[in-house]
């Protein structure tokens, strides 16, 4: 398993490196915590507090940007690693084979939107993995203390908690029901999960925040499923194709030919969905529509689970041998997908990065001080990039560093007021001189002359709209104007 942590953790790394975790909302994020020196927990996701706690005590210590920027992208890049290496702890010695499918759900379920690492939908999902492999074997005390503490987590993480806390329910009821000596265990576990998915279904119907209640809509569900048109819907047809194949493989051990064969099909699909998966990544104007993912992230992965839970219950009277026998015949698909995994992580962060360093010339090069989203756009050969977002103003002040001189903003400069304050986004305002992370001096300095000369400019340009109507009307024959009038 040195092959496959080590080539995974690289491929977060690399990714936390790039920048990931200001992708999208991640910006704004960083830039809530630290310029609040709290926890931003927009929308109630409690789960940021424990995330942003090490940037923000970093923060005391240090002001430079760059620096804080890995810190809250390496935080990020160790929660799917984590939960990945507590799966392992959970089924490795009893039912190692079972890791296949926390590797299949973290390796494809969840990376179409792995590079967007603050997402909590994406987070909940990985963070139930553990929990629900827990509820297939036998427990130990240090087990039962990490799967509480992981539940409790997920339970502020995102209303998804509550789909994923029934599955692992469902799955303790029935390794409960199949195993006589480990009901009581299963069926407690069933009750708590049980519970905790009630509440988290009472906290969304009687105190949603306004976000929630705004995507619960037929809509959303439909933006989900349109962001697995093409390369993506494509490349998961193969990885469920595999899967299929890798579950069906264990019961046709025996029949020599069938296996090598479905040994095959397995590899194929894997490079099926890596092949279309890298083309994917490769380009920020195909993945940008990615973003929509996190609507259906639960319904992607439950193949997964489904399979996992299906085969527990199956062999649960399997005897030690057996596990092994499985995961020796596995071990090559799991090396496989993390190899897969890494490659599409490193483009897609690659491509993340290219992006980025554009923008930077772009911001470099430009001659004014405040610079149009809409400028920026006609530079890059796709009007619909990444940076599109709400985001984009927090986004070009972190690519600057630490005393930014510029900015990019959503809207038209000249529609915007600098005089007291610098628009954040559309609901919020940064009032100049209050600022906890950048050095704006020299950007609000900037910014005053600009509009001072966007005034006069406007000044100047209505004295000779008001000069030319004036000798236009002193031009006209008098006869003209009073027909005029008439």
């Amino acid at each position: 398993m040195r092959l496959y942590f080590g080539v995974t953790g690289l491929a977060l790394f690399f990714a936390a490196t790039a920048d990931g975790a200001l992708l999208w909302d991640g910006s704004y994020y960083l830039y809530c915590s630290l310029n609040s020196s709290g926890v931003c927990t927009s929308n109630d996701r409690w789960i940021n507090l424990f995330i942003h706690a090490p940037v923000i005590f970093a923060a005391r210590i240090t002001s430079d940007t760059d620096v804080l920027k890995m810190i809250y992208g390496l935080t990020y890049a160790l929660i799917p690693l984590l939960a990945l290496a507590i799966c392992w702890w959970i089924v490795g010695e009893r039912a190692p084979h079972l890791f296949l499918w926390a590797a299949f759900g973290m390796g494809f379920g969840t990376l179409m939107l792995q590079l967007h690492f603050v997402a909590e939908a994406i987070i909940s999902v990985q963070l139930a993995w553990p929990i629900f492999l827990a509820q297939l074997v036998p427990g130990r005390r240090a087990t039962l203390l990490v799967t509480a503490i992981l539940a409790a987590l997920l339970l502020v993480t995102h209303p998804f908690s509550i789909v994923l806390f029934a599955m692992s329910a469902v799955a303790a009821l029935l390794i409960g029901w199949k195993g006589e000596c480990l009901r009581g265990e299963k069926w407690f576990w069933a009750v708590v999960l049980l519970v905790l998915a009630a509440l988290a279904a009472a906290r969304l119907i009687l105190a949603p925040s306004d976000y929630e209640a705004q995507r619960i809509s037929w809509s959303v569900l439909g933006e989900g499923i349109s962001a697995l048109r093409g390369f993506p819907g494509y490349a998961l047809a193969g990885v469920y194709l595999a899967a299929g194949l890798a579950f069906l493989a264990l019961y046709l051990r025996p029949m020599r030919e069938v296996g090598r064969w479905m040994r095959v099909s397995q590899a194929a699909g894997l490079v099926w969905a890596g092949i279309l998966l890298l083309i994917w990544a490769s380009r920020p104007h195909v993945w940008n529509g990615s973003f929509s993912f996190r609507v259906i992230a639960p319904l992607m992965s439950i193949p997964f689970f489904g399979l996992a839970g299906l085969e527990a219950f199956l062999n649960a009277s399997q005897p030690t041998p057996y596990a092994r026998d499985a995961w020796n015949l596995r071990l090559p698909l799991m090396q496989g997908i993390a190899v897969t995994f890494a490659l599409i992580l490193i483009v897609q962060s690659w491509s993340w990065k290219s992006t980025q360093n554009q923008l930077a010339a772009i911001i470099a090069e430009s001659t004014s001080t405040c610079i149009s989203l809409r400028d920026v756009s006609s530079r890059f050969e796709q009007s619909q990039m990444p940076f599109h977002h709400w985001t984009i103003t927090v986004l070009s002040l972190f690519i600057q560093g630490s005393a930014p001189e510029k900015v990019i903003m959503e809207k038209p400069c000249e529609e915007i007021d600098f005089s007291t304050s610098m628009p954040v986004n559309g609901w919020e305002v940064q009032p100049w001189g209050t600022n906890r992370i950048f050095d704006l001096s020299r950007l609000e300095k900037g910014l005053r002359i600009e509009r001072r000369s966007w005034r006069q400019g406007a000044e100047t340009a209505n004295y000779h709209r008001c000069k030319e109507a004036k000798e236009k009307r002193n031009k006209t024959p008098r006869w003209r104007i009073d027909a005029l009038r008439q």
